[in-house]
């Protein structure tokens, strides 16, 4: 895959100049996993306002360290020589272009101000006497025209002239960047904290030798900079006056929206409507209006603000309307109204971007003599976002007979609108009509039909629609490119009958085709559906497939990037995400800036953070989330795709129980028309997890906010708002607004009769928040429903239509959740025999994903999750329905089959259920397989260390019998010595000779875990500071006590008098068999130096674990 140089704004990318990724890892990202991490505390997840005193406390060798790019701009600079010829290029440790191109890189990150010091002096070394040859210099010279924007950027007019200026040759063509800073010269003055512009500039507009378009350009390029480089109103005037004047030199101004320059100006138009203060539009526009009443006319600031709408209406649709209102008070105050249809049309869509439907509707009442067809498309969009099905019906049957109306865009948009309310028969009737009129249908609208199919499960109607869109495509009366729109829709239709393996093939041979030089596939739609299916059905394989498609394709988008990071975060793969990351930062075209790949970079280091066990690389990633979170607060993140970046910063927060804070990040969004539900989603989830009085109220409170804002509610949003009520209202018999909400939601989506007609839900809407409306059924029928016949039929019912409307066929990204869903409401309902039918269909899908996954392969935690609640389920079934022990067997025998980890509390449901004194062999060789995969999983950290610690004590002894008799230290290591089953006497005869006692000891230490091992010198004059146990526990899994017992038990019975068994089962379960050692041996020794302490101590009351150091002390006096 290529890596393009970093381009911004105006710059164009240079397909000449592209160089291969170059990543190098400097230090191992995961601690070392030969050896167990003691866990000395619990670190929590740091407020933004620690993290803010924390990350710069955090030293610098703690910092996460990940590929080259992301190294500080201090270590960058210390690789680059003071003098060109103080040290050989050849000695450095890195070459003097990689050093370049990440300071580059860096120029746009956190070390902005270090990493630009660090490029200039690359460049001045590379071009020194005796700097880099003629090949490497010519490497520079291909990035000459990116340092030069990043120069313009800092308004460093002074480095391009010293630097830069004297290693071009003369005479050569110029580009249009170094055009700009030869032409305007922008230097920031630092005593008046603003930037001087060179007064030359107004020679260049007024030159007949240059385009006029060229003119129109380097003007807009112009304006926009100096915006940026002003950040307050204050110079507003001055910018704008001579905006106006370089205008005037390069012609008549034209702010008419048909001028063909006109676009150039658009980002420049967007920064002067933008608010210096939150919601302050209307002040600089009054500015504005004076500055155009001194340069120009009338009309021309009338056109401007035309233009200010148009510049706005998708970025700022606020600021569109508050120029409308400003053209509005000019009309009043000149009694001339001089808005126009294109004004009222820009107004439109601006309140259909906000969601604002009422005054769509009311503005187009109100001007009559300013409409035009324009508007038609917006008004039946707004019908179709609204549902309005009527309203829909009557403005599109009232466009005939007005002309060529309706046109193809307008059956575009109603048959889209018809998809989502399930009405298919108008969606084909509306087809047959484009047919008798002679207008060819285009690929959205075969998008419909098929959606329409599918909505219905006609999978033969499927087939047919994209037989016919195949034949239009081969005749050509479809652009060929446009194959690839259709192509998740197709895999759709596979994936409701499929099972895994079959979705994984068909989804494998689309990429296939795509690779096909000669196919149509080549596009980001088939990449983001593969990468879909890859998370949905947890398939790396499917997922490497993908990753090599992009890759030859050179389809590596944000969005493929983010979708690819997402999935990787998902099966714990966190080193791999967070290079990727770095990747995607590279290549963005706002390196170290983009918010899209912020917020996958955020979520994976939180998600890392939590999952890590070593607290001091946990430290690590939280400095790492900590410098994100101080870029994105400072505003270093661009625009598009900030909701996704703000939402992760309001997980993070929460994840420290910081809602308050969570909160403004989201309120902070300056265009919240984007802002959707599943943004708000982490704070509802917040609050449920608990859920009181107060955090109920805040539910209803939030969701309240949600209604004012038009915004789209599902049910997995109304069953927080549900649980709310219920818990509200005490959980009584009877809930009247809690069953007042469910009606509505239930027939909403057609689960009750007088909802069975409707269909503004589709059936894959339905079928996505097929498990969220279970779950608020479940949660109704289970807190009142047993005290309410009434409820209980209601919930009975809505349940039949559910499972009526939604057929036999599920899609397979939704399977596994449903069925299980399905099952708990079973269950629930008194029917533990369907339920155990239900989820025998869901854990079939668990073991699909199990059977095909590599027992290498990590096992994702969220599947290891809802498996391990499937298994509780069915435990809990079988106890329901007095199965026999056979039936736990099995559940135990598949466990060992696809070596799944399992909870203990899982673990102790199946043992209380399949241990007992008539156990047969085979049903103990299920258990012993299960105990031995249950340890390993659980790391076997406890045993490992009490082993290693035991070799370390037998040195110690070792060594210490060189200088002491065998009696003396069976006396003052007495205690010790029963722990570690050690007689001095006959301890060397046990280990193997060495000459060098001491030497020996210290190889010993070097095998423990760097958190537990003490020096040598601390371990010869305080030895209990190795050797007194009660460290805190960091095993992950361990045995109940009384199971342990009983499995030592049957290995008593059934390997009495059966060396042989004895030995077989040894090694095929050793975890086991040493954690049973330690167990019923280790255990007594323990037990034996507990007593030994209180003696010493005089009977010492506290709890040993607690107070370890001061048993350390204790037992340090003794041995001495």
């Amino acid at each position: 895959m290529s890596r393009p140089i970093p381009c911004k704004n105006f710059l164009t990318r240079s397909a000449s100049s592209r160089l291969g990724p170059r990543l190098r890892p400097l230090l191992p990202l995961n601690p070392p996993i030969s050896a167990p991490k003691v866990q000395k505390e619990r670190i929590r997840p740091y407020s933004s306002v620690e993290l803010e005193s924390r990350i710069t406390s955090v030293p610098e060798t703690l910092r996460l360290k990940l590929p080259a790019p992301t190294l500080m701009a201090s270590e960058l600079r210390s690789r680059i020589p003071q003098k060109a010829t103080s040290l050989a290029l050849k000695d450095l440790p890195l070459s003097i272009f990689d050093i370049f191109l990440d300071a580059i890189y860096m120029c746009s990150g956190p070390n902005a101000d270090k990493a630009y010091e660090v490029m200039l002096e690359s460049w001045q070394t590379a071009f020194a006497d005796g700097g880099a040859d003629r090949a490497t210099k010519q490497r520079f010279m291909e990035y000459k025209d990116t340092v030069i924007h990043i120069m313009i950027n800092r308004a460093d007019y002074d480095a391009y002239k010293r630097i830069l200026v004297p290693t071009l040759k003369v005479g050569r063509p110029v580009s249009g960047v170094e055009l700009v800073m030869k032409t305007f010269k922008f230097q920031r003055d630092k005593t008046l904290n603003a930037v001087i512009i060179s007064n030359r500039a107004i020679d260049f507009f007024n030159s007949p030798r240059t385009p006029t378009y060229e003119k129109h350009k380097m003007l807009a390029i112009w304006l926009r900079k100096t915006l940026l480089y002003s950040g307050d109103t204050t110079d507003l005037g001055d910018t704008l006056s001579k905006f106006l004047d370089f205008a005037q030199a390069i012609g008549p101004i034209n702010f008419r929206t048909t001028d063909p320059h006109l676009h150039l100006y658009y980002k420049a138009f967007r920064l002067l409507a933008a608010p210096k203060k939150k919601n302050m539009y209307y002040t600089p526009l009054m500015k504005m209006k004076k500055i155009f009443q001194i340069h120009t006319t009338f009309n021309e600031f009338n056109e401007f603000l035309t233009c200010l709408m148009e510049a706005n209406v998708s970025e700022d649709s606020k600021a569109t309307t508050i120029a409308w209102r400003m053209k509005s008070d000019l009309s009043l105050q000149n009694n001339l109204d001089t808005r126009t249809s294109k004004d009222l049309t820009l107004l439109m869509q601006a309140y259909l971007n906000l969601r604002e439907y009422p005054k769509i509707l009311s503005v187009h009442l109100q001007f009559p003599n300013l409409h035009d067809d324009s508007q038609i498309e917006i008004l039946l969009k707004m019908y179709a976002q609204t549902k309005d099905w009527k309203a829909l019906q009557e403005h599109f049957e009232g466009m005939y007979g007005m002309g060529d109306l309706p046109r193809l865009v307008h059956y575009t948009i109603v048959m889209e609108a018809l998809v989502s309310m399930g009405a298919r028969q108008e969606i084909e009737q509306l087809m047959t009509q484009l047919h008798l009129r002679n207008l060819k249908p285009n690929v959205f609208m075969y998008g419909s039909l098929i959606r329409s199919a599918l909505n219905e499960n006609d999978s033969e109607a499927v087939t047919k629609y994209f037989e016919e869109f195949s034949k239009q495509v081969k005749s050509q009366k479809i652009p060929n490119v446009q194959v690839a729109k259709l192509q998740p829709l197709r895999l759709e239709a596979i994936a409701k009958t499929a099972d895994r393996q079959t979705m994984i093939s068909a989804v494998l041979a689309t990429l296939d085709e795509s690779l096909d030089p000669s196919s149509s596939l080549h596009k980001e739609e088939v990449i983001l559906t593969a990468l879909k299916y890859s998370a949905s059905l947890y398939s790396l394989e499917l997922f490497e497939k993908s990753y090599q498609a992009a890759c030859k394709l050179d389809l590596f988008t944000d969005n493929v990037y983010f979708a690819s990071i997402t999935f990787l975060t998902k099966m714990g793969l966190y080193e791999r995400a967070e290079t990727m990351a770095l990747e995607a930062h590279q290549n963005s075209d706002v390196p170290y800036q983009n918010s899209r790949i912020f917020s996958a970079q955020l979520k994976n280091l939180r998600v890392w953070a939590a999952e890590t066990p070593d607290n001091i690389f946990k430290h690590r990633l939280y400095a790492e989330i900590g410098v994100i979170m101080r870029q994105v607060n400072a505003g270093q993140a661009s625009r598009n795709d900030i909701e996704e970046l703000m939402t992760e910063c309001a997980k993070y927060e929460l994840s420290t129980s910081e809602p308050a804070a969570a909160e403004r990040y989201l309120v902070s969004i300056q265009r919240p028309k984007d802002l959707v539900e599943r943004h708000y989603l982490p704070l509802f989830r917040y609050y449920d997890n608990s859920l009181n009085h107060d955090s109920s109220k805040k539910i209803l409170e939030l969701y309240g906010a949600l209604v004012k804002k038009n915004t789209t509610i599902s049910a997995q949003l109304y069953f927080y708002v549900i649980k709310a009520l219920v818990k509200l209202e005490g959980n009584e018999a009877t809930s009247d607004n809690a069953i007042g909400l469910l009606k509505p939601v239930m027939n909403m989506y057609g689960l009750t009769k007088k909802g069975a007609e409707n269909k503004l839900i589709t059936s894959m809407e339905l079928t996505k928040q097929a498990a969220s409306i279970v779950q608020i059924l479940k949660h109704c029928l289970t807190s009142f429903g047993a005290n309410d016949k009434t409820t209980s039929q209601f919930v009975n019912k809505a349940l039949e239509n559910l499972q009526s409307k939604l057929g036999k066929d599920i899609n397979i990204e939704y399977r596994r959740e449903l069925y299980h869903r399905l099952a708990e409401i079973c269950f629930a309902n008194g029917y533990p025999a369907t339920a155990v039918g239900i989820l025998d269909a869901a854990m079939f899908e668990y073991h699909e994903i199990w059977r095909l996954m590599p027992l290498t392969q990590k096992r994702p935690k969220l599947l290891l999750i809802r498996y391990s609640e499937a298994i509780e389920l069915k435990v809990k079934l079988l106890r329901a329905l007095r199965m026999p022990t056979s039936d736990y067997e099995a559940i135990l025998e598949d466990l060992n089959k696809m070596h799944v980890p399992i909870p203990r509390p899982v673990m102790d449901l199946l043992f209380e259920r399949v241990i007992g004194s008539s156990m047969s062999a085979e049903a103990f060789q299920i258990v012993m397989g299960a105990v031995e995969n249950f340890l390993v999983q659980g790391s076997m950290a406890d045993i490992r260390l009490s082993r290693l610690i035991s070799n370390v004590y037998r040195r110690y002894i070792c060594y210490m019998l060189e200088r002491n008799s065998a009696l003396d230290l069976n006396q003052r290591f007495k205690a010790f010595n029963h722990l570690y089953g050690v007689d001095a006497e006959t301890v060397k005869s046990l280990l193997a000779p060495v000459s060098d006692q001491r030497q020996a000891l210290i190889q010993e230490l070097l095998k423990l875990p760097k958190s537990v091992t003490v020096p040598f010198e601390t371990l010869v004059s305080h030895p209990s500071h190795l050797f007194v146990p009660f460290r805190a526990s960091w095993q992950i899994n361990s045995l109940n006590p009384l199971h342990a017992t009983k499995l030592v038990q049957l290995l008593e019975h059934f390997c009495e008098d059966n060396k042989p068994l004895s030995y077989s089962l040894y090694e095929q379960y050793p975890e086991t068999f040493e954690y049973l050692l330690l167990f019923r041996d280790e255990k007594y020794r323990l037990t034996a130096f507990q007593e030994e302490v209180y003696k010493l101590s005089g009977g010492y009351e506290r709890g040993l674990r607690e107070h370890r150091q001061e048993v350390i002390d204790l037992m340090d006096a003794h041995c001495r």
